[in-house]
């Protein structure tokens, strides 16, 4: 027998064909002839069968699968199905870092990576809720601590007793603080009420003075005569350096009429 017949490779199962077996034969059982048969007629009548590939994995589809299997196996069915699921989703976003979640993940998933999943877990953990008594705590420290846009200058006449503050974003309204002789330093601000005229002031012993009119004489000099304190935007308790000037009676009734605050008489009025 000659060398070439006695290496024959069945094309079916892969497996050596006995020697045994015919010369013109190719399969080495009765099995793996009816499948080759059957995957010749296959070929002869669909051809576009042979090259099938899955969509999902890229692998090539079996010639042995019905004509009208799109998937080379079950998985990679329900994957398809799963991603053609997620595409109907709306963009979901990471808890963690905030990124864009891939829509091949889990549709109940709400983390982009298994390491984002494990960083929110940890701060949620060491995030509690805080009590009524730390959070009164926290507040105290920030009304306690310096505000970086506090000029304070003394009260001219007050040899000294008294500084003064202009308006800030926490108190816009000014300050004055008075010297204490017994920790020798300013002490703590002291109470800013209102008048009866709805003027911010308070009590320099026993003299209440509106604390604009301690500002301007603090921070731009002494009142000139015959004028007085103006509020450039007409509110009263806003006692910032920039919205406040001396002016005389009639600059002060004009900045009223500008704001809107009193009602220029018209032309047919004043006939």
């Amino acid at each position: 027998m000659s060398q070439a017949t006695s290496a024959r490779i069945c094309p079916v199962c892969g497996g050596p064909v006995g020697e045994s077996k015919r010369s013109d034969a190719v399969c080495c059982s009765r099995q793996c002839v009816l499948t080759h048969g059957y995957r010749n007629r296959r070929r002869l009548a669909s051809p576009e069968l042979v090259t099938r590939a899955c969509p999902v994995c890229a692998a090539p589809i079996g010639e042995f699968r019905r004509s009208d299997t799109v998937y080379c196996s079950a998985r990679c069915g329900k994957e398809w199905l799963r991603r053609e699921q997620a595409e109907q989703l709306p963009t979901r976003t990471c808890r963690a870092c905030l990124a864009v979640i891939s829509k091949t993940r889990r549709l109940d998933t709400i983390y982009c990576s298994s390491r984002c999943a494990g960083t929110y877990r940890t701060r949620k953990r060491r995030c509690r809720t805080l009590t009524p008594g730390q959070l009164a705590e926290i507040w105290r420290l920030v009304d306690e601590a310096p505000d970086p846009q506090e000029i304070w200058e003394p009260v001219p006449g007050w040899d000294g007793h008294y500084e003064v503050c202009p308006g800030t974003g926490r108190h816009p309204e000014g300050q004055v603080r008075r010297w204490d002789w017994d920790r020798f330093e300013f002490g703590e601000p002291v109470a800013v009420g209102l008048d009866s005229q709805g003027y911010p002031s308070a009590n320099l012993g026993r003299h209440a003075v509106r604390v604009h009119v301690l500002i301007l004489e603090a921070f731009t000099g002494p009142r000139p005569p015959g004028q007085e304190g103006r509020h450039l935007d007409d509110v009263r308790t806003s006692n910032r350096l920039v919205n406040l000037a001396w002016g005389t009676r009639a600059e002060n009734h004009a900045d009223a009429v500008r704001n809107g605050k009193i009602r220029r008489p018209s032309q047919e009025n004043r006939t």
